[in-house]
């Protein structure tokens, strides 16, 4: 039989490291509530935008940031905090980012598009189908990003277990429902 728990007895946040997913429309400040977290901090920043955190937060030494524009310079920090994480918190900002991340992955392991490393320009050299002037996906596409994010989320998870650290996921509303009445 199992042992109930009284919610009342329930340690809310308190030394123990949290995981925790904020969401909310872009601007609604959630990374500025996740700065709040204990320090030193640091933001896996998906977007770059990191300036209303420094606005807010100005003058505090123990927030620092590195912005990815790409899924293999993501992967590649957090599979370096496995060996040296000096943070208490870790902020992944935003996860919704990932899904382009992965996308755009997809398409240059495929060959659509490669960089020229003599003039610095990218070049399309599709291996895939063109619908007009726009590579269309294939089989072999179909799931990246879900993989890639469940790849993401279980290497922090895998971390999370093994650092005394908190982790917190931001994400923004992509898609509002509407509920209104149709007469």
């Amino acid at each position: 039989e199992e042992e109930k728990m009284n919610i009342s007895e329930y340690n809310i946040g308190g030394s123990a490291p949290q995981t925790c997913l904020f969401v909310r429309d872009s601007g609604s400040g959630k990374s500025i509530a996740a700065a709040n977290w204990p320090k030193p901090l640091h933001f896996l920043s998906c977007d770059g935008r990191m300036g209303s955190v420094a606005e807010w937060h100005r003058g505090t030494e123990e927030i620092t940031f590195n912005i990815h524009n790409g899924f293999n310079s993501l992967n590649e920090e957090i599979d370096s905090l496995e060996s040296n994480c000096p943070y208490k918190t870790v902020v992944l900002d935003p996860i919704t980012n990932l899904s382009e991340f992965l996308m755009k992955y997809s398409m240059s392991l495929r060959g659509m598009v490669e960089y020229d490393e003599a003039t610095g320009q990218a070049k399309k050299t599709s291996k895939g189908r063109k619908k007009g002037q726009i590579d269309m996906t294939t089989v072999e596409d179909y799931g990246v990003e879900h993989r890639g994010i469940m790849e993401i989320i279980g290497n922090l998870k895998a971390l999370g277990q093994k650092l005394p650290a908190s982790w917190i996921y931001s994400a923004r509303v992509v898609i509002k429902l509407s509920k209104n009445k149709v007469e």
